[in-house]
């Protein structure tokens, strides 16, 4: 937990030390890894503005690493495209760790792809994807996880 609020606090500043352990490291280390997706009491529903944060907040976190680099570009996404110009910036932080915490518990993953199902209008569907995109390729590399996590949006 301690790592994903310093991550999501460095997309609001752009202003980021390498981080050095991975997501999945630090969850294991706190006890989350074997939590039950039914002990958390999760959102029914989004807005189309968390989904498609919850949309870059995954893909950062799919290959076990949250990277500098990605971070920054969810900040500056948030910050700069039409789409969000009716968010407050400020909620960055809780709805990335809200689904930070989301996709720590067993069932996580398939919870969030949920909500962002039915909480993305058909005409932001490829803004979806293109935000995921963007955030992959943030890094200048791009790995299987992320990959197979894009094939999955499609």
């Amino acid at each position: 937990m301690l790592l994903m609020r310093l991550a999501v606090s460095c997309m609001i500043h752009n202003s980021c030390q390498p981080l050095s352990r991975s997501l999945h490291q630090d969850a294991k280390a706190q006890g989350f890894i074997s939590r039950k997706a039914t002990e958390k009491q999760m959102p029914n529903t989004v807005s189309h503005h968390q989904a498609l944060i919850y949309i870059m907040v995954t893909m950062t976190a799919v290959d076990a690493k949250i990277g500098t680099p990605e971070l920054n570009r969810i900040g500056r996404l948030v910050q700069t495209l039409p789409v969000f110009d009716d968010f407050d910036p400020e909620r960055l932080t809780h709805v990335a760790q809200e689904c930070g915490e989301m996709l720590q518990v067993d069932g996580g993953l398939d919870a969030v792809l949920g909500l962002v199902a039915e909480a993305i209008p058909h005409r932001l569907a490829e803004t979806a994807y293109a935000l995921a995109v963007e955030v992959a390729v943030a890094d200048m590399s791009i790995v299987r996880e992320e990959i197979r996590f894009l094939a999955r949006l499609r």
